[in-house]
């Protein structure tokens, strides 16, 4: 968590600026509620512009006004890409074909948005490789305790065998890797805490 917000504020508003750029983030407001700008936010003057939020409209399109239409899947009309005569692109989905020679359909977009930082109570994102490095530390030590076990229950049992080494170097790699990858889906959560 990072909440140096009052001590210095345009070097927390920095720090945020380089750290957040083109992340997906979850915005938490004052009213808790949430939003999650896809593609990074900046500060500047006690302002969040927030880049990428996910939108859909309906929409009613003339086919005399449309050039050509890409369908998503081959044989299925339900979604796709309308190209207007305009050059305008839409990414149309639940498409439906009117008899007064239209379609209407839902139109997704993205949209860019502003917010006074005062009705801001925190901006949380993950970093997955930070995690990643931290599970393979995790792995390496247990891959070790279990690459001990292994070779002292061995050299107990059946005296020096190579298998032991084997079993053992080849658990503690197995571990290391599950680790990793358990650490990128997990993630470090980081928050910038504003108005808590």
């Amino acid at each position: 968590r990072i909440s140096d917000f009052s001590n210095n504020k345009e070097k927390f508003y920095s720090d945020f600026n380089n750290t957040v750029k083109n992340r997906t983030l979850i915005v938490k407001l004052t009213n808790d509620s949430l939003l999650y700008p896809q593609d990074g936010a900046y500060i500047s003057k006690d302002t969040l512009y927030a880049f990428g939020f996910k939108k859909e409209m309906a929409k009613k399109i003339y086919l005399k006004d449309i050039k050509d239409i890409q369908y998503d899947i081959k044989y299925d009309i339900s979604s796709g890409m309308l190209i207007l005569k305009n050059g305008s692109r839409l990414h149309c989905k639940d498409m439906v074909f009117l008899p007064d020679s239209a379609v209407e359909c839902t139109v997704e977009y993205t949209s860019n948005e502003n917010f006074d930082i005062g009705k801001i109570k925190g901006i949380s994102f993950r970093n997955r490789w930070g995690a990643a490095a931290a599970g393979i530390v995790i792995g390496v030590t247990l891959g070790t305790i279990f690459y001990t076990i292994i070779r002292a229950t061995h050299t107990y049992n059946q005296g020096t065998n190579e298998n032991a080494d084997l079993i053992g170097y080849s658990g503690a790699a197995a571990i290391s890797a599950a680790a990793a990858v358990t650490g990128w889906i997990i993630g470090f959560t980081y928050t910038y805490k504003f108005n808590p």
